[in-house]
């Protein structure tokens, strides 16, 4: 995400991405914390169990950076180069939450579009 809004903000007119069409799950810090004090306040009753937590969005790598430039008003255009994939990428990630939410009652607070806001936000701080 750092490359992508650095990109923006540099005015950058192509954003190249090394394959772009794989998959990932994005998942707010504010709500990743949650999710692990519920498993921390819940570790008896969850012994031995695996949770799972994730946004709960699927959404590919091209997309997402799609997103972030419309979020951030730029004008990047992006570009995916399915050639230039890693061999050992991952292709897909995405997270089922519902055991998390029955087990804990947790689901993500945060919508992709306000943690990315938040994140640019941020971001755009950190740089003052």
């Amino acid at each position: 995400m750092t490359y992508a809004m650095t990109s923006v903000l540099r005015s950058d007119p192509v954003i190249r991405l090394s394959g772009g069409h794989q998959t990932r799950d994005p998942l707010f810090i504010d709500d990743a914390l949650d999710a692990y004090i519920a498993v921390a306040s819940n570790g008896c009753r969850l012994s031995g169990k695996v949770v799972n937590i994730g946004g709960g969005h699927e959404i590919t790598i091209v997309d997402l950076v799609k997103r972030i430039v419309r979020l951030m008003s730029g004008e990047s255009r992006v570009e995916a180069d399915p050639s230039s994939l890693r061999p050992t990428e991952i292709l897909r990630s995405y997270c089922d939450n519902a055991e998390a939410f029955d087990w804990l009652g947790w689901r993500p607070a945060v919508d992709l579009d306000t943690g990315l806001m938040k994140t640019i936000d941020s971001f755009r701080k950190k740089l003052g």
